[in-house]
């Protein structure tokens, strides 16, 4: 074995196991790798290298090989007969990994390392669905990058050991201009791939595919919340909801109270819930939109402005079936990946219960994408009304309860707080006026040591965190005969400037109460200190890197995971009005909206663009191709004038912009160099000086009239210009020599060869210089 099979053995085992590895990462980040698999899968892999390197694997052995693959087989089948709620495509993964290690112990010659080729690809194809992180995308990047170098790699080997030889210069044939090469056509896989999955059509079928995804357990999402949760949350980093406003989102995002659920009994440790079994489905249209009027009193659906803000929400699985909300909000329009047509889930329904909660009916571990339409909060004079009909004793009094044995200076509190407040709002304004000027949060609080926890933080701590905030306003409020019920959700969030989105962690998790109102019905009214995100208590290198990862993941899950028929429809859709031309605004908005909808996909000016744009680069190209010379004047003239007529034709069809002309500009550019830059990476050293020396001479016996002839062979040529002037012999039998040897010989010249070359062209060079024609 010469030294470049060896070279190309080397580097065809590392790309092989590299795309091995590949596919197991995909599936180890997806979860479904347990962990004898994770552990035992890269020792086995380093075992079967050794294996192979000193040639154990023999023929005979196969039929032991073949048993293990049916054991491994059995087992998978008794594991899902064992557990029938197993995830098919788990199992199957499973299996393509231990078939992989088996056949890279049993690999002997090509045959082998196809079939493992075929095995590594089929386990990333298999990853895709039980791997639905930003991580699988970057693996696949790479792996396709990876797989087309490993099969380039593998029929270079092959070749090799078939033919044992190398070619006439005795260098390796993986050279610059091969890798280049490869590098370009993964390149181009890929973005086929990427274009293939965009324009293939959408079809749901749901059949092996699972659409949730880890769930969070996050304290007070659930039945019962006991004092004290919340607080261990604070710096929990992870994200539970992304919010896109379609813009620039309010000044007072960060005040925003996302309710998820509510409660109105309270027993003097924790919040439960009295009114179950009270949900009932929302009014549903056929736009999927869920209208949620109904939550709010006839009063304040009169006041609902006519133009609301709509916010797109992206939830991650929180364990529970509420969905997060603003108040007061309108509508609610589904996603359409949310309902996966055929065999998977049905169209979701979505319910209200008692206390103004709003509900799905998927699995809690199933991601959402809906949009809300929010209405601007009533003034607080309007808040603080007073007349209106109250709820009767039936109605408030389960938001009037109170438990025994409360300590008795709660009541004295309240009574003086709320003394010269002359309404229910006003009653729990000068509550919050009274913590905020007397407490202070924290998460950092001693144990509780008495049964009343309330009256331990009223008259003791005075801090603490936003449970013990709202639940000693609820209590205050309720000995003041205010109705008011504690709820818990997010409060704020951070905006992310890179996905121009605000993003809401676990930290946010937040509790508050909702008291009564005249007409107004339940109106939320946060009692803690003011207080902001603890991301923003990070430094700002790392909110930088976290939104950052965020965005990105954003629009993997929207682009990717999520990526379904009506997205692919808006997209195209997006693309043609792209490519139309561009329109001047118009006062009217209906007609705007009318022509906007008449309008062609590909517009006639879209195809005169791109067709004139492809033709400027294919003739600056062609042209580049077929000019030996890049040195010579009408070459660089061609070039330049290709460059200003693509930059002419864009600006002309785009606006005469800057960045518009200079891209036109950057293409023609770049197709005049490419073959330019293709030549002399694929040109040896002394090949190119040769030629350069010889295009010179050729220049100059233009000059002087001994151009030379089309049937003129490079030897006939410098033969005759030794014969039609002064020149040494000597020098043009050098030249012709070396020339010759540099253009079709076997070896390249040595250093000092090409010194010799050099001086001979430039004694004839010389020599032509003081020739007078005849």
């Amino acid at each position: 074995m010469n030294p470049v099979e060896r070279r190309l053995h080397r580097l065809h085992d590392r790309f092989l196991y590299a795309s091995v590895m590949l596919g197991f990462f995909a599936v180890v980040t997806g979860g479904a790798s347990p962990m004898w698999l994770t552990l035992g899968f890269p020792a086995g892999l380093i075992a079967a290298h050794i294996f192979y390197r000193r040639g154990l694997a023999k023929e005979s052995h196969n039929r032991w090989w073949n048993v293990l693959i049916v054991i491994a087989l059995i087992y998978t089948g008794v594991e899902y007969l064992i557990n029938p709620l197993a995830q098919v495509m788990v199992s199957a993964v499973r299996f393509a990994l231990v078939l992989t290690l088996i056949k890279c112990f049993s690999r002997r010659g090509p045959r082998d390392e196809l079939q493992i080729y075929a095995l590594s690809f089929l386990t990333m194809a298999a990853a895709s669905e039980i791997n639905i992180e930003l991580f699988y995308g970057l693996i696949f990047g790479v792996y396709v990058l990876t797989g087309t170098f490993s099969l380039a790699i593998f029929h270079l080997k092959t070749e090799a050991t078939r033919q044992h030889t190398t070619n006439r210069r005795g260098r390796s044939p993986f050279d610059r201009f091969y890798i280049s090469t490869l590098a370009a056509i993964s390149l181009l896989i890929f973005a086929s791939s990427i274009i293939i999955f965009f324009a293939f059509p959408r079809v749901g079928l749901g059949l092996f595919t699972d659409p949730s995804r880890g769930s969070f357990n996050i304290a007070g999402f659930s039945d019962e919340v006991e004092i004290g949760e919340h607080g261990t949350l604070r710096d929990n980093q992870a994200v539970v909801m992304r919010v896109d406003f379609d813009g620039a989102p309010p000044p007072n995002f960060s005040s925003h109270l996302w309710r998820v659920m509510s409660f109105d009994h309270y027993d003097g440790r924790s919040w439960s819930r009295t009114q179950r079994d009270t949900r009932a489905p929302a009014p549903y249209s056929h736009t999927r939109t869920y209208d949620l009027r109904l939550l709010y009193t006839p009063y304040l659906r009169e006041h609902f402005d006519d133009d609301p803000r709509s916010v797109e929400i992206y939830l991650e699985p929180l364990g529970t079936s509420a969905i997060p909300t603003l108040w007061p909000t309108s509508r609610l329009q589904m996603g359409k990946a949310d309902a996966s047509p055929i065999f998977g889930y049905s169209r979701p329904g979505l319910e209200h219960d008692l206390y103004g909660d709003v509900h799905h009916d998927l699995p809690d571990d199933v991601a959402l994408t809906y949009t809300i339409d929010v209405h601007p909060l009533p003034p607080t004079e309007e808040l603080r009304r007073q007349s209106g009909q109250p709820l009767n004793s039936d109605e408030a009094e389960p938001y009037l309860q109170l438990p025994d044995g409360l300590h008795s200076d709660i009541a004295d509190l309240a009574d003086e707080l709320t003394a010269d407040a002359d309404s229910h709002f006003a009653k729990a304004e000068a509550i919050g006026e009274y913590f905020t000027a007397e407490f202070e949060y924290t998460v950092e609080l001693p144990e509780i040591r008495s049964d009343d926890p309330v009256a331990e933080f009223l008259f003791e701590h005075q801090e603490g965190h936003c449970e013990y905030f709202a639940t000693a306003a609820a209590v205050l409020l309720r000995h003041a005969d205010v109705p008011t019920r504690l709820v818990n959700g997010f409060l704020g969030g951070t905006y992310n400037e890179i996905g121009e989105f605000v993003t809401i962690r676990q930290g946010d998790a937040h509790a508050w109460v909702e008291l009564y109102v005249p007409e107004l019905g339940w109106v939320p009214f946060d009692p803690t200190p003011a207080l902001q995100s603890s991301f923003l208590e990070r430094s700002r290198l790392y909110q930088t890197l976290s939104d950052s990862f965020d965005a990105a993941r954003l629009a993997w899950l929207t682009w990717v995971v999520d990526y379904d028929l009506e997205r692919q429809l808006s997209l195209f859709s997006d693309i043609g009005r792209s490519f139309g031309p561009a329109t001047s605004d118009s006062s009217d908005d209906d007609e705007a909206s009318d022509s906007d909808e008449d309008a062609p996909v590909l517009p006639f000016r879209a195809i005169i663009f791109w067709g004139g744009w492809l033709l400027l680069v294919g003739l600056t190209l062609l042209r580049s191709r077929s000019h030996p010379d890049p040195l010579h004047w009408r070459f660089t003239f061609g070039i330049v004038v290709a460059t200003f007529a693509t930059a002419f034709w864009t600006g002309f069809f785009h606006g005469w912009a800057i960045s518009w002309m200079a891209l036109g500009a950057l293409t023609a550019l770049s197709a005049g160099l490419l073959p330019v830059y293709r030549r002399r990476s694929t040109t040896p050293d002394d090949l190119r000086a040769a030629q350069r020396l010889f295009r010179t001479i050729e220049r100059s016996a233009s000059r002087r009239d001994l151009a030379r002839r089309p049937d003129e062979g490079p030897a006939q040529f410098l033969d005759r210009l030794g014969s039609a002037t002064s020149a040494d012999p000597a020098q043009i039998r050098a030249f012709r020599s070396l020339y010759l040897c540099a253009r079709f010989g076997p070896q390249q010249l040595t250093d000092d060869e090409l010194t010799r070359l050099h001086i001979a062209a430039r004694a004839l060079t010389e020599a032509l210089r003081t020739h007078r024609p005849r």
